[in-house]
């Protein structure tokens, strides 16, 4: 029986949380959309943001108790599989300090990493002018945001062996999918003025379970 579907599309948030799938090795399937086609009636009433990825755990009801639970947001994904496997261990024990940290890092990047990029790609979401000149002064913005934020957890993950420190988590992964999005896109400031960053997603993308999920999401040029 299958335990989880996963909605996803080529070069999307869903990437990490495909990984973590394979990580806990669950039996899982996935769902591609395209997100250039309208999406389906069946698709808005497990996501009606009409974002990627969605999660249907069905081991688990949903909270009103009609059919599965159904999530969304893939740091929400992300912490739920962790929960629901600790014994994949990619996320540190409840009441920790490493576990704080890892919220803490998770929160940051999805508040002030991803946002910034989002600037980049949807300019016109982050302007009430609708201007050539009004977008590219917020894709500007958006650009010189993410190198900051990269040089601050840059400087956070340092020398060590993951972005927790000695523990590979759901950090490492959340990281990778807008590392990808940085390496795969020359708009941004290249990320390997991040040595520490560099060093680290190049050893996420030595991981097995990443190697697979990588072959899949990211298209051969």
């Amino acid at each position: 029986m299958t335990n989880y579907e996963l909605t996803w599309t080529w070069n999307s948030a869903a990437a990490g949380c495909h990984a973590a799938l394979e990580e806990i090795g669950a039996d899982y399937r996935l769902q591609f959309i395209d997100l250039s086609a309208p999406w389906s009636e069946q698709q808005l009433a497990l996501n009606p943001h009409r974002k990627l990825p969605t999660l249907i755990d069905y081991g688990l009801p949903a909270a009103n108790g009609e059919g599965p639970l159904v999530i969304y947001q893939s740091g929400a994904i992300l912490h739920h599989l962790a929960d629901r496997h600790p014994d994949a261990e990619l996320v540190p024990p409840t009441g920790t300090p490493t576990r704080a940290l890892c919220h803490q890092w998770m929160f940051f990047m999805a508040e002030m990493l991803q946002p910034s990029m989002m600037m980049v790609y949807y300019p016109e979401r982050y302007s009430t002018a609708q201007s050539e000149e009004a977008h590219s002064a917020v894709r500007e913005k958006g650009i010189s945001w993410t190198e900051d934020v990269w040089s601050r957890i840059d400087h956070a993950v340092g020398q060590g062996a993951w972005f927790l420190g000695e523990q590979f988590s759901i950090c490492d992964l959340y990281m990778l999918t807008m590392a990808m999005w940085n390496l795969g896109d020359d708009t941004f400031k290249p990320l390997t003025r991040h040595t520490n960053i560099t060093r680290l997603v190049e050893r996420i993308q030595r991981r097995p379970a990443v190697e697979r999920m990588i072959a899949a999401h990211y298209l051969a040029d």
